[in-house]
């Protein structure tokens, strides 16, 4: 055997119980890759690609207009009062709240999102409340997250589409 899949092989060992990434899971663009972590998810009947998986937010944001194409009943949504600032330094009014099941991979997660009357370059943006729940770890670089479900190692790889949905 190698050494370096001997090395390999006890790093795995020693990390049962943590998830990481190794240089063959890397883009093929390798090191020089620099862009967002996308992926897609599930609404009922419906496939939401562009989901922005971002550490920075701190929320998870849902535009108003991907909100009135999906199949959730949005009367279930609580106006809200709360302001928050954008990227640009902005001040946006969140239009309401509202949780909704949604699968990633084979978990459901109840998420509660930000409704807000935006156009982005996202679907969905999963922030750090999404992100604290479900423990996944991300990786832009590696273009995919990694969680544990019942013991069992979950990895989403980021999907690249130009459809809205």
């Amino acid at each position: 055997m190698a050494q370096m899949t001997m090395d390999h092989l006890v790093g795995r060992i020693h990390a049962i119980n943590y998830l990481y990434f190794i240089e063959v899971e890397l883009n093929t663009r390798g090191l020089s890759y620099n862009k967002p972590l996308y992926i897609t998810m599930r609404c009922k009947d419906c496939s939401i690609s562009k989901v922005l998986i971002n550490n920075d937010s701190a929320l998870n944001v849902l535009p108003k207009h991907v909100l009135d194409e999906m199949s959730v009943d949005s009367t279930h949504m609580l106006r809200s009062t709360m302001i928050t600032k954008a990227y640009d330094g902005s001040l946006m009014q969140v239009v309401g709240t509202i949780k909704i099941e949604l699968f990633i991979s084979p978990q459901m997660f109840l998420i509660t999102l930000q409704v807000m009357e935006i156009h982005s370059s996202y679907n969905m943006l999963l922030g750090r409340p999404w992100i604290h729940v479900a423990d996944p770890v991300s990786s832009s670089l590696h273009q995919c997250l990694k969680y544990i479900v019942n013991g069992i190692l979950v990895i989403v790889k980021a999907k690249e589409t130009l459809a809205m949905m």
